[in-house]
């Protein structure tokens, strides 16, 4: 296969599982020979460019005026004027990038885009047809777009279904958020293709063996449990909390949090309030939040809903046993085999979520080799190959 030019576009570049998916499978592309543009709306407190190939090159696109947004939008019939005046507070941010990814599409014409959450999607897809190039349009969708369209009423749920026919391929990272996708949007489930994000075990273990300087790792007097992800409803700490309140007042344990959000003052004064000031570290993002996992007796994902959540695969490549939310959207269910690798309890039930982490820490730890096994299905060669596939428009 010839060297082609690919781009992908996304929004920002923020600290989190899908972020870091993206970063993935911009290097592995890249790693097959192709040239990757990375296009990133707002630049500003990227993370992961440092973990990025030296042959994807970053660029920034910025935005252009929500005035001269709404202008564009009327001269290239995108949008009628009465949406426009209806709805046009709701214009999201990824948006104002059109008329920057329209001139980028003219200038350097890639054979194909891949573009990754709703907005950026239907920008991608505007920007296509404004430029009348011939550059592949693939979107890819990482969450579940009823709960997208739930949070942010107004102007998605009145142009996604129309827009997002005209993609050449759509991609959801797990069949839960297909399966969603084809509801919500009035897509046939077949023109939703399931494409999981990479995991890389060998990487991840050799990242977990480098040190930690957390008091409670260091010198272990009781477990420790790990959770990872952005402070926010999504992922609903709360209960988590709760149910950590249950198991102290039955055993001693511990529990690391790491992750930023607009949540974190609310948790902590949950946690205090909770009697759990001995018990729960809140220590914001790290950079490598694997050798908390390897080193933690458990760990656990409380949300509520999930696209395809990266960081359960991560800690089973860490070797750490799981315990998990049964979360709206399957992407936990399909990654622990049913519960086969690891427990799957109801969302929002601190009940069910202490007694799971009271069994778990209870058990013997058991051999990961199933775990690892399980995990090559995931592995990034498999999954580059898959996106080429559709990017490219292989026959697979």
């Amino acid at each position: 296969m010839s060297k082609q030019k690919i781009a992908i576009f996304i929004d920002q570049l923020r600290y989190g599982g899908a972020e870091r998916a993206l970063v993935q499978v911009a290097n592995g592309i890249a790693e097959h020979g192709h040239d990757v543009d990375l296009l990133i709306r707002n630049l500003g407190h990227s993370a992961y460019l440092d973990l990025l190939n030296e042959r994807v090159k970053v660029r920034s696109l910025g935005k252009v005026s929500k005035p001269m947004l709404m202008l564009y939008l009327l001269r290239h019939q995108l949008l009628d004027t009465a949406t426009l005046v209806r709805r046009n507070s709701l214009l999201p941010m990824s948006m104002r990038a059109v008329p920057k990814l329209e001139m980028y599409l003219r200038r350097e014409e890639p054979v194909a885009l891949l573009s990754t959450l709703s907005e950026c999607n239907i920008a991608a897809l505007w920007a296509r047809q404004v430029s009348r190039t011939h550059t592949r349009v693939v979107i890819r969708e990482a969450n579940l777009i009823s709960r997208s369209i739930q949070m942010r009423p107004g102007l998605l749920p009145h142009i996604a279904p129309l827009w997002y026919q005209k993609a050449d391929a759509v991609v959801s990272v797990c069949n839960g958020v297909g399966d969603d996708l084809a509801r919500a949007l009035r897509l046939p489930r077949n023109s939703v293709r399931t494409i999981h994000n990479p995991v890389d075990p060998p990487r991840i273990r050799e990242l977990a063996c480098q040190k930690v300087d957390h008091p409670w790792l260091i010198s272990k007097s009781s477990p420790v449990v790990v959770t990872v992800g952005r402070l926010t409803k999504q992922k609903d700490h709360r209960t988590l909390l709760l149910a950590v309140a249950q198991v102290v007042s039955r055993r001693e344990m511990k529990l690391i949090v790491i992750g930023e959000g607009k949540s974190r003052a609310a948790l902590e004064e949950q946690a205090a309030r909770l009697g759990l000031r001995q018990h729960v570290d809140f220590i914001g993002h790290h950079t490598n939040p694997y050798a908390f996992m390897a080193r933690a007796d458990l760990f656990v994902l409380s949300s509520l809903w999930e696209g395809f959540p990266n960081v359960l695969l991560e800690a089973l490549a860490c070797g750490s046993p799981v315990v998990s939310t049964d979360c709206e959207g399957g992407g936990a269910r399909e990654i622990l085999l049913d519960g086969r690798l690891g427990r799957l309890v109801p969302p929002a039930n601190p009940e069910a979520l202490a007694t799971a982490i009271l069994e778990t820490l209870d058990q013997k730890r058991q051999d990961d080799d199933k775990a690892l096994r399980t995990l090559e299905r995931f592995s990034p060669d498999i999954i580059i190959e898959k996106y080429l596939d559709v990017l490219l428009n292989r026959p697979s």
